[in-house]
């Protein structure tokens, strides 16, 4: 199976160029955690809390089952299996973990299934299948994929989508049940955060992916609590008010990134060649949820987050 689909990726690579290598590149953007991050945001904040959550909720539990997933099959990438096939140089750094199902293509098929289910309009769920096509299309033409792996990562996107939505809908009425869920739901995949453990940092290093997955969903959890219990986050009426708080958490996000990410490097913590720098690399994941969901909305529940009369 391997040898055809590398056939069938030697086939894509034959027809790239520069510009042609970079317009892929750029769509497989979409299906990054950044761009994911971004539209969260914005509909957490300045459209429907809810909605936010659901589509949140799904895409963390996507990207942890995705990894898992990884983790089992432990499908080599393209050029690991034939040491002659070269995929796009610029899109290797975007390749981590193992190959099946393409996480990228997943990513995109959770989020843009879950906004179609949620918006319900005709130009947005066609907008959602387009954007699902060109990402899968363009981890092909990269050649980072196999088409199988990016296939699996439809299907499987696609349904923890649909899955997802059901569940969430059915409990986000109960601040106790939405949290409920999410902790039941990190429990399920806690197990693996042992299982896929390994001090050999060359194998470990496969299994990366899985480990920001988990501490992002359980910064997220965490951050629920403070949210649902406590702050009470409500879209405001008032646009300049919702904008004024996602630029905010945008902030916190960046600084909490940037700012652990040059912390972590100092001499007193584990760095490359030491499995536990990837533990402290999901530590910082998890920031990014406990603080742009938790800590930032306490901290100006008075002021940026205060209830309207």
């Amino acid at each position: 199976m391997n040898e055809q689909e590398i056939q069938v990726l030697q086939l894509f690579r034959s027809l790239s160029n520069p510009f042609l290598d970079s317009l892929f590149r750029i769509i497989s953007f979409l299906g990054e955690q950044y761009f994911v991050i971004a539209v969260i945001f914005v509909i957490f904040f300045l459209i429907d809390k809810k909605m936010g959550y659901r589509i949140c909720y799904a895409v963390l539990t996507g990207l942890c089952f995705n990894n898992t997933i990884k983790c089992f099959f432990k499908r080599p990438r393209p050029w690991v299996v034939d040491s002659e096939y070269i995929p796009a140089p610029n899109a290797l750094k975007t390749a981590t973990g193992y190959s099946f199902p393409s996480g990228h293509t997943q990513n995109i098929s959770t989020l843009s299934t879950s906004v179609a289910i949620n918006f319900k309009r005709k130009i947005i769920t066609i907008i959602a299948i387009v954007l699902v096509v060109l990402v899968g299309f363009s981890r092909l033409f990269l050649g980072v994929h196999y088409p199988t792996d990016v296939l699996g990562g439809l299907i499987v996107g696609v349904s923890i989508a649909i899955l997802c939505n059901i569940i969430y809908r059915k409990v986000e009425d109960d601040a106790n049940k939405q949290i409920l869920t999410f902790f039941v739901t990190l429990a399920v995949f806690t197990p693996f955060v042992f299982i896929f453990f390994r001090k050999d940092y060359e194998l470990m290093y496969w299994n990366k992916d899985f480990y920001t997955a988990w501490f992002m969903l359980l910064g997220v959890s965490i951050a629920s609590i403070i949210d649902l219990k406590v702050v009470q986050i409500e879209v405001s009426k008032k646009f300049t008010t919702n904008l004024f708080r996602f630029l905010g958490a945008v902030v916190v996000l960046a600084i909490t990134y940037i700012g652990l990410k040059l912390f972590f490097k100092l001499p007193i913590f584990p760095q490359e060649g030491n499995s536990f720098k990837i533990i402290f690399d999901g530590i910082r994941y998890f920031a990014l949820g406990f603080n742009c969901l938790g800590l930032y909305p306490l901290i100006f529940k008075n002021v940026l987050f205060k209830k309207e009369q």
